[in-house]
């Protein structure tokens, strides 16, 4: 979503340059850079919060229809890959948090996220754990293409 707007906005992510401001340094020109940064860092522990709590209820459920064997195998990529996401997600909360604190403008993202988890004891296995994360999330996402079901007339 934030690409998106970023790029309404006018933002080129291939060559790290903009042609335009981009969304959140227009808000931070109204805003402060302190300010839009503690409002992005709620925003992702929200979404952070929401991916784990998906997985623990296992809310995930509710929509897919698979034989009780597959529905193991969703199970242990779901569960998997929404904590490893939102994990991420909590980083990048935590990251945008601290720049805010300073006053600084909030540029935190997936690559900021992986630094900083590079850089904690045990980095290179956390980053492994990551990843494998990253891949099961990715096999529940291609499950959910295979087996949700939506039910039109509640749609």
């Amino acid at each position: 979503m934030v690409y998106a707007f970023s790029l309404w906005w006018g933002v080129n992510f291939s060559s790290g340059n903009s042609s335009g401001d981009g969304f959140a340094r227009t808000a931070a020109s109204f805003i402060g850079a302190g300010p839009v940064s503690l409002i992005l860092s709620l925003i992702f522990a929200i979404v952070g919060g929401a991916h784990i709590w998906k997985a623990i209820s296992r809310k995930y459920r509710d929509h897919i229809q698979a034989s009780p064997m597959v529905g193991w195998w969703i199970d242990l990529a779901a569960i998997g890959g929404l904590c490893a996401r939102g994990l991420i997600f909590f980083i990048i909360a935590f990251l945008l948090l601290q720049h805010g604190l300073a006053g600084q403008e909030g540029r935190a993202g997936l690559a900021d996220a992986l630094d900083f988890i590079a850089g904690l004891p045990f980095g290179v296995w956390l980053l492994g754990a990551t990843g494998t994360g990253f891949f099961l999330f990715a096999v529940y996402s291609f499950a959910e293409a295979i087996w949700r079901r939506i039910n039109v007339e509640d749609a």
